[in-house]
């Protein structure tokens, strides 16, 4: 029997009951009420459940529809509310109940209908809605807009009038039904916030990792109906740890199923930094600010054999198409030497390189070269794209190649497959820099070298990854605890690097009312704003001799987690009394409102006396469709009361606080010994690079001979042999640890990437020595190197000195023209 809509909405309810009942339950028995109606729920329906017949993905999309990323119904609560009242013959008062939702203090539109439709209750008639009907009704809606995958476009059935199947279920309804039905179309539960770990785990004890291995809910209930059938729903508590790590070796990553990803833990300071990494052996992965890809290659499909995800589980292959061309030929497919005989799966990291400046461009740059489901959005206020600028890709990892599942492998293992399997072309294709750190050694001062280093050539930071861990530690051996995480280490997180500088006064010039985001607040009818506009003053000096302000909108804030509550309260209180009606277009009294064009909702209300609030933010960036940075990720963390808006940020202070925080460092916010030490490193850092840039300025100016000069290879390899050190690797390591800081030279300790097709003899009989971190290049990539945007000359011939230059294969871009298949055999 196919399980019933109505039963998911009846725990929904229940649910809704708990968050909405007067007078609220304390904190503590609201969330064990909530626990004991999902655990009683489940338990009720158990066996219907693992019923080979009932369609687990359908009930999973109804109680997680944000999940679904897959499907998008370009339907907001306005364009639903007109469909519904035309397809269900809503009467006059009906229409009038519909849209209380835009009043401030009612319930959202969902809650509105159901109140409208109650009347019917009734009178219905027919067979109950099942949750397999519901799905294919979503799937139909979401066919329809091209934001939805590839998939989902495909099983549009043309033959059939999605407005009529719409009519077709809400008749059948009853009005807490349709409630519920409009939500999940909406893709937010207002009143609900749902457990997910503890419905996922009370629907099946695998279900969480395996959703976290592939975030699919039909390939995981392929898994579950097929090699894991065997396995009960709800085993003994002392059972799950020993059948998870058995059921992991039945997990094999699906060509055309993303695969999730490990979990990320900030680094907050230099010694909560420490402390994550432990006494252990990490890998020091540079992090390049680009867009995440997750790269499908399976070649029975000819031409169309690459498939691109991305982050949120995007099929993005067409919106990344400029990509493909290049992806072939880094992987070589279509000659002799291509590794990969059937399908791989790699990761890899979209950025925009520069012929002219022969380097990776801002993050803001990508979205004039990558569509969104065709469409550009956020680029209006950038630059054209120039000829000189393109996509590029930088490959980290591979966790499949044909029938090798590498994602079970150690990391370093993983590392030595993708320098086989991945060519190097200069400008479009290569794989990232990375550093192996030992931590019961000398890890932590190469570290803080890495990072100053990283820091003076204006890099992002670094993400440390466990050295011999798998791709997901559930497949890790038996008994044997390995870091299920990994850490990333940016200025903008560390404290006491200056993290904390990442914020300003702002001046709350506006805000407006969400419907939906007022019932999450808690707070009732007593919320008349939910989303707040910070505007930044343009003319400040002609305010100073009596003009009329004039405040750029800059950011708007939504009371969803970026506001707390106590200032929320605060604002929608006090700001009743300073309120004014504003409408787009129409002069105010108090100040002009100059329009950011990346927000497409207007301001409500004005207040005629600004708020002043502290923002904090995550860096900086260009927000769409405008030229100026702006702070990412903006939240109020304080309410200045004894502030006016005249003492706030203006747009002067904002370019200079911007370009302040992209700039270098400063070691004024200094809080331990490990940051000082770390901004010393970059000071010597930034002078090397200063005298290195000259010394190339002068060398131009003063030789006529040709910079594609190669030394021999005999003194190459003299040089490679002569700068190496070597020291203890980790058992399952499969390649040198690095260049390590040397505590007695008084000299500036470099650093050299641990990525290298060439392995020393001495490693290979004693598994001790260091490996030389330098791609496959041309001969003219081994005479220089960039440093700070610029090349310059390297003396390889001298062998007194035992260190080497971390080389860098962005430098030698000189041949970024379209890829062309010549450049597949190199």
């Amino acid at each position: 029997m196919a399980f019933k809509f109505s039963e998911v909405c009846q725990v929904l309810e229940n649910l809704e009951k708990v968050t909405q009942r007067e007078p609220p339950l304390p904190r503590v028995r609201a969330d064990q009420r909530r626990r004991a109606i999902i655990v009683e729920w489940f338990a009720k329906h158990r066996g219907t459940l693992m019923e080979p017949i009932t369609n687990g993905p359908a009930i999973l999309s109804i109680l997680f529809p944000e999940r679904r990323k897959d499907m998008v119904y370009g339907m907001q609560e306005a364009k639903l509310a007109k469909k519904i009242s035309t397809l269900m013959r809503f009467r006059p008062p009906q229409i009038t109940q519909l849209y209380k939702y835009s009043e401030r203090g009612n319930d959202d539109m969902p809650a509105c209908a159901q109140r409208a439709t109650k009347e019917w209750d009734g009178s219905l008639m027919g067979d109950p809605i099942t949750v397999d009907k519901i799905l294919d009704v979503l799937e139909q809606l979401a066919a329809k807009c091209h934001f939805s995958s590839p998939v989902i476009r495909s099983r549009r059935n043309f033959s059939v009038d999605t407005d009529k199947i719409l009519q077709g279920v809400l008749i059948k309804m009853r009005s807490w039904e349709i409630k519920w039905f409009l939500r999940v179309i909406l893709q937010q539960f207002s009143t609900v916030a749902l457990d997910e770990k503890l419905v996922l785990t009370q629907y099946h004890f695998l279900l969480p990792e395996l959703l976290h291995f592939q975030d699919d809910f039909e390939a995981v209930f392929d898994l579950l109906k097929g090699p894991l059938s065997c396995y009960d729903s709800k085993p003994d508590i002392g059972l799950q740890k020993l059948l998870r790590i058995e059921a992991s070796k039945h997990l094999r990553p699906t060509v055309g199923v993303k695969v999730g990803r490990p979990r990320f833990r900030k680094a907050w300071s230099w010694k909560n930094c420490f402390e994550m990494l432990g006494q252990r052996v990490w890998l020091a992965d540079v992090k390049y600010d680009g867009e995440y890809c997750e790269i499908h290659v399976n070649l029975e499909k000819g031409n169309n054999c690459i498939q691109i995800f991305s982050k949120s589980g995007k099929d993005s292959t067409q919106d990344r198409r400029a990509l493909q061309s290049v992806i072939k030929a880094a992987l070589r497919i279509g000659t002799p030497d291509c590794l990969v005989k059937s399908k791989c799966i790699l990761l890899g990291e979209l950025v925009v390189y520069s012929d002219r400046e022969q380097k990776i461009l801002e993050f803001h740059k990508i979205r004039k070269h990558v569509s969104r489901s065709g469409s550009f959005m956020g680029a209006l206020g950038d630059s054209q794209c120039h000829d000189y600028e393109h996509l590029m890709i930088v490959f980290f990892d591979v966790l499949l190649l044909d029938e090798d599942i590498t994602i079970s492998q150690g990391l370093q293992l993983r590392r030595d497959v993708l320098r086989r399997l991945v060519r190097y072309i200069p400008g479009r294709a290569m794989r990232s820099e990375w550093t192996l750190l030992d931590f019961r050694s000398t890890g932590a001062e190469e570290l803080k070298d890495l990072f100053a280093r990283a820091l003076a050539l204006k890099h992002e930071g670094y993400i440390l990854k466990p050295a011999c861990s798998p791709y997901f530690p559930l497949q890790a051996l038996h008994g044997e605890w390995l870091p299920n995480y990994f850490v990333k280490l940016k200025k903008d997180y560390l404290a006491d690097m200056g993290g904390s500088k990442d914020v300003g006064d702002f001046a709350v010039v506006g805000a407006r009312y969400d419907s939906m985001l007022a019932l999450k607040t808690g707070m009732g009818r007593s919320i008349r704003w939910t989303d707040f506009y910070l505007g930044c003053l343009t003319n400040r000096d002609s305010v100073r001799f009596g003009g009329k302000p004039r405040f750029k909108i800059v950011a708007v804030i939504k009371s969803e987690s970026c506001i707390p509550k106590a200032d929320l309260a605060h604002l929608n209180q006090h700001g009743h009394f300073h309120s004014v009606e504003y409408l787009e277009g129409h002069e105010l009294q108090p100040f002009d409102i100059v329009k950011n064009y990346g927000y497409d909702r207007p301001m409500e209300v004005a207040f005629k006396e600004p708020f002043v609030v502290e923002v904090l933010g995550s860096g900086y960036d260009k927000p769409s469709n405008e030229p100026f940075f702006m702070l990412r990720h903006p939240r109020i963390t304080k309410i200045h009361r004894d502030r006016t808006w005249k003492d706030a940020v203006c747009m002067e202070e904002l370019a200079r606080m911007a370009k302040e925080a992209l700039g270098m460092p400063v070691a004024d916010v200094v809080s331990d010994g490990i940051a000082a030490d770390v901004f010393a490193r970059i000071s010597r850092y930034q002078e090397r690079f200063s005298i290195s840039q000259q010394t190339n300025r002068t060398t131009q100016r003063t030789t006529t001979r040709s910079s594609q000069e190669t030394p021999p290879a005999s003194a190459t390899q003299s040089s490679c042999s002569q700068s190496m050190t070597g020291f203890s690797v980790d058992a399952c390591s499969t390649q040198g640890l690095g260049i390590r800081a040397s505590k007695t030279s008084k000299a500036l300790p470099v650093l050299v990437r641990a990525d290298t097709d060439v392995f020393l003899e001495s490693f290979l009989t004693q598994q001790c020595a260091s490996v030389l971190p330098t791609p496959p290049m041309s001969s003219a990539h081994e005479t220089r190197q960039k440093i700070g945007g610029k090349r310059i000359r390297e003396d390889t011939t001298d062998t007194s000195s035992k260190r080497r230059r971390i080389r860098s294969p962005l430098a030698d871009a000189q041949a970024n023209g379209p890829v062309s298949r010549s450049m597949i055999g190199r």
